[in-house]
């Protein structure tokens, strides 16, 4: 994400999913700083973000009516998202497009686009980049996608190669910032090269 951030200069964040809640493992800020998120561990609700509906496209339809059901839908801007019909109708078109966008539904003054992440084909993070939202025209988010894409498959890459185990560690996010501020998504793998198991962070 650091990577991410400094090449494009905007703000870039990774979230996982824990019900109805993303929770912020990474953030990096740009040069607009429009981001809302303060601290890394901060949550929000998914149907709010473009991150959240990127994360949400990991369930069908009917497991998104079955998982709201009888959830209020929390209302930040006038472009928030506020009934279920229509949460389905957008999360269904990030499965069908393979990324999510959102403008003005969080704060009316940053847009934002989205894409998941996979192990083994399952969407266990997403990745986001946050822009004015005056900036993002039809052209300026194809740039960011592509750029986005190109993250995700060097991440993907890392977390799916042989003997790679994905670790999202609870404990660190709520207990011990200082820790998780430094890092965030570990993986575990045995490197053949030197007969030794290594550590390492993927997201910092």
């Amino acid at each position: 994400c650091l990577r991410l951030s400094v090449s494009i200069n905007e703000t870039v964040h990774a979230a996982i999913l824990s019900e109805t809640e993303i929770t912020y493992i990474s953030k990096h800020e740009g040069k607009d700083r429009v981001s809302i998120i303060n601290n890394i561990g901060a949550s929000l609700p998914a149907h709010a973000s473009a991150i959240g509906k990127s994360l949400l496209s990991k369930y069908s339809d009917d497991e998104l009516l079955e998982l709201y059901d009888n959830k209020l839908l929390q209302q930040f801007t006038p472009n928030t998202i506020n009934s279920l019909d229509r949460l389905v109708d957008e999360v269904s078109k990030v499965r069908e497009n393979g990324y999510s966008t959102e403008v003005g539904e969080v704060s009316l003054l940053a847009a934002c686009i989205s894409i998941p992440i996979r192990q083994n084909n399952n969407i266990i993070a997403a990745i986001s980049i946050t822009v004015p939202v005056t900036k993002l025209n039809e052209e300026y988010k194809m740039f960011l996608l592509n750029k986005l894409n190109e993250s995700r498959e060097e991440i993907e890459f890392l977390i799916n190669m042989g003997n790679v185990s994905w670790l999202l560690n609870y404990k660190i996010i709520l207990f011990s910032n200082k820790c998780y501020r430094k890092k965030s998504i570990y993986v575990l793998w045995y490197d053949y090269r030197i007969n030794k198991k290594c550590f390492g962070g993927l997201i910092n």
